[in-house]
């Protein structure tokens, strides 16, 4: 139903493609033309953060994903979906790739993983509880 793909991190265009994509979806009105307008391009650039496009059944691109890691956790720190395309399991797809994911984000940061974290908005609360996620302060943690 989904396929997910890295994001080439020294595809400057991808890079661009991606971000484009995570404003609009976001609701943001910003259009932005080059890498230096984006807050996370850097960090997708040096590979701190992964980005990750979301592919539906016909190889169109519909959502995304940024992750990295906080406090030696994976870290979603950005998931959107187009929005006439929420509500039918895409974020679900997304975060459930993450954790089936634990052993792809220990070697590609180096680190142990004890689980995934996310800082929900007042709208993602309830998505994230229904995933199995736990509220911790204003973030909401799952152990892998």
């Amino acid at each position: 139903m989904y396929n997910i793909k890295l994001v080439d991190s020294s595809n400057e265009e991808a890079i661009l493609d991606f971000e484009k994509r995570r404003l609009r979806d976001f609701g943001v009105k910003k259009e932005i033309k080059s890498l230096v307008e984006s807050p996370f391009a850097k960090f997708i650039e040096k590979g701190d953060m992964l980005a990750f496009n979301l592919q539906d059944e016909d190889k169109k691109i519909i959502g995304g994903m940024l992750v990295g890691t906080m406090f030696d956790n994976v870290y979603i720190d950005r998931l959107f979906v187009e929005e006439e395309k929420r509500q039918a399991g895409a974020g679900t797809y997304m975060v459930n790739y993450v954790l089936k994911h634990k052993d792809f984000f220990e070697d590609y940061y180096g680190i142990e993983v004890p689980g995934v974290l996310v800082e929900p908005t007042d709208k993602t609360v309830d998505f994230y509880s229904n995933l199995g996620f736990n509220t911790s302060g204003y973030q909401m943690y799952k152990r892998y």
